[in-house]
């Protein structure tokens, strides 16, 4: 008896140093900052650890760009966006419903509008507390001034009952500590991507 009960305790223990870190790790969920276009068969879902287009039907994921991604919105065969890289970098950029084609179209953006044929996007400056307008054609060229101030058409909620779910984990020397998922209209998720948040 005694002798099985060692035995026991020598396989949960081996066991153990086998699991990943983030089996111990004490977690938190969020939706905020996370976003999700349906059209169609597919969901775009912008998240921390990336922008993704998943196959409702068969839940294939396709990851479009690596950048953390947010106010996404869907233009002909692109997909716009604010990507978040550093501090208060905020950059708007595009990149193909199929994935590749990206491409920075400006930066210190956060708010753009895609009206007949053109973005009108603001050129902020954090440090400098100044806001002014420009005008541009879909590609990025052509920058121009523009006196008109408008507001983004780009809504932040989630595509119905679709939502990226953003897992935080309290282990801040892993490679990683945020994980992303989709969560569906039948509860079931669907694993996207991780990335690592200081």
């Amino acid at each position: 008896m005694r002798r099985r009960a060692i035995l026991i305790l020598t396989a949960v223990i081996v066991a153990a140093a086998f699991m990943p870190a983030t089996a111990f790790a004490k977690t938190k969920t969020s939706t905020v900052y996370s976003q999700v276009v349906k059209k169609g068969k597919y969901v775009y879902c912008a998240s921390y650890a990336g922008l993704y287009r998943v196959n409702v039907k068969t839940n294939k994921v396709k990851k479009l760009s690596s950048d953390d991604a947010g106010r996404m919105k869907l233009s002909g065969k692109y997909i716009y966006y604010i990507s978040y890289t550093s501090g208060t970098l905020t950059n708007l950029c595009r990149v193909k419903k199929t994935g590749g084609g990206h491409r920075q179209l400006a930066v210190n953006v956060d708010k753009y509008k895609i009206e007949k044929k053109k973005i009108y996007c603001n050129d902020h400056h954090y440090y400098e507390g100044k806001e002014t307008w420009r005008v541009m054609k879909l590609n990025g060229k052509n920058k121009k001034k523009s006196k008109v101030k408008v507001r983004m058409n780009v809504k932040m909620t989630n595509a119905g009952k679709y939502s990226v779910v953003n897992k935080f984990m309290d282990d801040y020397d892993a490679d990683y500590n945020v994980l992303c998922y989709l969560k569906k209209p039948n509860g079931k998720t669907v694993y996207l991507g991780k990335t690592y948040m200081p």
